[in-house]
C-alpha cells in the first residue's frame, strides 16, 4: 500500500485513526508522519513500539525484545527494505550514544525513552526521526537537537524551544549517566 492511499492514517494517542474515526483499537503505539514519506510504501506493524516509513521505501519498526525487562531493555529494530529484504538488530538503548549514533540506534533509543516515560510520543513528530533513508552512518544527534532547540529560540518559538530542550536534556542526562535507570 502506498502512503498516499492511507488517506492521512496514523497513530495518535495509541489508537489508529483515519480522518477522525477509529479504525483499529489494539494497544499499538505505532507512529509515522506522512508529510515526508509521500512516495514510501508503509506496512503497519501492530504491537510495535514505533514504526516509520522512509521516502526510500524502507519501513523501520521497533519492538520490545522477547526478553525485555527493566534490567535488560533490549529493543528489536526490524528494517524492511523496498525490495523485501529484512534486517533485524537487537539494540540496548542504554548503550546508545546520541552524539555518535545511527538512525536505527536512535529509533530504538527514542522508543525506549517513550516506554520509560522520559519522553512522550511527540518525539516521533520531531526531525530526529525524519530520515531520508535507513543508514549505518553515524551522526551527532545531540548537536542536531541543540541546533533545533536554538533555532526555535531564535525564532521566538518558545513551545518549540521547550520541546527540543526536553529532548536534548534527556539525551544529555543519558550521556552523563544521570538518567534514572
Amino acid at each position: 500500500m502506498n502512503i498516499g492511499e492511507l488517506g492521512g492514517t496514523g497513530i495518535l494517542n495509541n489508537q489508529a485513526v483515519q480522518k477522525g474515526r477509529k479504525i483499529y483499537s489494539q494497544n499499538a503505539t505505532i507512529s509515522f508522519s506522512g508529510s515526508n514519506c509521500q512516495a514510501a510504501s508503509f506496512h503497519l506493524k501492530m504491537n510495535g513500539l514505533a514504526s516509520a516509513a522512509l521516502p526510500d521505501g524502507t519501513n523501520i519498526t521497533a519492538y520490545k525484545s522477547e526478553s525485555y525487562s527493566k534490567n535488560d531493555p533490549m529493543i528489536k529494530v526490524v528494517t524492511t527494505r523496498e525490495d523485501g529484504s529484512v534486517d533485524t538488530h537487537n539494540i540496548d538503548p542504554r548503550k546508545v550514544d546520541a552524539s555518535h549514533a545511527t538512525s536505527e540506534e536512535m529509533f530504538a533509543l527514542n522508543a525506549y525513552l517513550v516506554v520509560e516515560g522520559k519522553l512522550d510520543n511527540s518525539i516521533y513528530e520531531t526531525d530526529v526521526n525524519q530520515y531520508s533513508k535507513s543508514s549505518s552512518e553515524r551522526k551527532n544527534f545531540m548537536e542536531i537537537m541543540k541546533e533545533y532547540m536554538l533555532m526555535q529560540y531564535e525564532a521566538n518559538n518558545i513551545s518549540g524551544y521547550v520541546k527540543y530542550n526536553k529532548i536534548y536534556s534527556t539525551y544529555k542526562a543519558l550521556s552523563d549517566g544521570k538518567a534514572d535507570n
